[in-house]
């Protein structure tokens, strides 16, 4: 490996990619991961990769063709950024349904002053999906991804860009209500019976014992069906694959 202009390229191609991927990932961002640890990650995955992309990278001649490269580069890196944060996003838009489903949403108004997290259930959807997601080698897909991004050049501010971010939203917002329909089921079962029972019974505190029951058994129902959030994650690392297959033309 020698340190000549096509390296040098090469290197910067992919840690410019790498840090814009890094910078809307929530891999990365909604972990609390110390910017210090991301710019050595980048470099890192960049000093790794670069030796295989050296001489594919075509060398700017002036300074316009250099930051046409850097807005690719980072285009790019947004771009695959996005799509991993589209699959936690199913998650925690699951579990923030879940939560004014289930009554867990009070946690905020009940104890404003607390460091609570304003959403129980999304936070543990995301880092439970978040598992889930590198069990299953979705950051092996972004790598792959990437190095394939150098292969074919694929169109960056078109259509199919915005076609394929669009299908990853529709993508996402049914596999986060597919995630949450178990849990919502029962909650809008016991809605039904608590409102049966405020007019079978009108000594009964609702508000009070309707609280609570819901809120227990919708920890039953969330405990049972959990394994659809591992399905969930899986179908979309099935669509982000897809997506990119399609956009890339592979």
């Amino acid at each position: 490996m020698t340190l000549d202009s096509a390296f040098l390229i090469a290197l910067l191609a992919v840690f410019l990619r790498t840090s814009a991927m890094v910078l809307v990932s929530p891999l990365f961002v909604s972990t609390g991961v110390p910017t210090k640890v991301r710019v050595f990650f980048c470099a890192g995955l960049a000093l790794a990769l670069s030796p295989a992309l050296a001489g594919q990278i075509p060398v700017p001649h002036d300074l316009y063709e250099l930051v046409t490269l850097a807005a690719r580069e980072v285009a790019f890196g947004l771009i695959l950024g996005f799509l991993v944060q589209m699959v936690m996003l199913a998650a925690q838009v699951a579990g923030s349904f879940l939560d004014l489903s289930i009554g867990l949403g009070l946690a905020s108004v009940l104890a404003p002053s607390q460091t609570l997290p304003t959403s129980v259930l999304a936070r543990f959807k995301f880092f439970l999906a978040l598992l889930l997601f590198l069990s299953l080698d979705g950051h092996h897909l972004l790598i792959q991804a990437m190095l394939a991004g150098y292969r074919v050049q694929p169109d960056l501010v078109g259509a199919g860009a915005m076609q394929m971010l669009l299908s990853g939203l529709w993508y996402m917002s049914l596999i986060a209500l597919q995630i949450a329909l178990p849990v919502t089921a029962v909650s809008l079962v016991v809605d039904a019976t608590f409102g049966i029972m405020s007019r079978a019974v009108p000594q009964i505190n609702i508000l009070i014992a309707g609280l609570s029951g819901k809120m227990l058994l919708g920890i039953v129902a969330l405990s049972l069906s959990l394994p659809t959030l591992a399905v969930g994650v899986n179908r979309s690392l099935e669509s982000v694959q897809s997506l990119l297959r399609a956009w890339m033309g592979l």
